[in-house]
């Protein structure tokens, strides 16, 4: 990652899976040093690449297997399209990339459902639908 001006030494690296055009990198990177996009779409990180900043970075690769370091990224976010991943896998990698004291950020435009972890999915609801509902 160095050749492109960011390695572990940044004290602010931000990694968007599932990047697609890049419309969540882009509003990410002004609050991180780097901000690196991937995605398996080469159409997708076209479009992405083509409205590329000066602290964005985009690059093809699977959700499940990436080419970064161990404990590279402070943040690592996912914006509608968790659903598209092998979530073990996924997970997995997420653990050997992201930093000690990381956050990841999984989002979308609507309650996502969590098939495979109906405890988590039920916690996740009830905190979703009471605990941040208005009023």
């Amino acid at each position: 990652m160095a050749e492109n001006g960011c390695d572990n030494s940044d004290t602010s690296l931000a990694l968007d899976v599932g990047c697609g055009t890049g419309i969540s990198s882009r509003l990410f990177s002004s609050s991180f040093t780097c901000c690196w996009g991937v995605d398996i779409s080469h159409e997708q990180l076209k479009q992405a690449v083509s409205k590329q900043g000066r602290n964005e970075f985009y690059l093809m690769s699977l959700a499940e297997k990436t080419c970064f370091r161990d404990n590279t990224f402070d943040v690592i976010t996912v914006g509608q399209a968790w659903h598209w991943f092998d979530a073990d896998a996924f997970n997995e990698e997420v653990k050997r990339i992201l930093a000690p004291n990381g956050v990841v950020a999984v989002f979308g435009y609507s309650f996502p459902a969590i098939l495979k972890y109906e405890e988590a999915h039920k916690i996740l609801y009830q905190f979703y639908t009471v605990t941040l509902a208005p009023g």
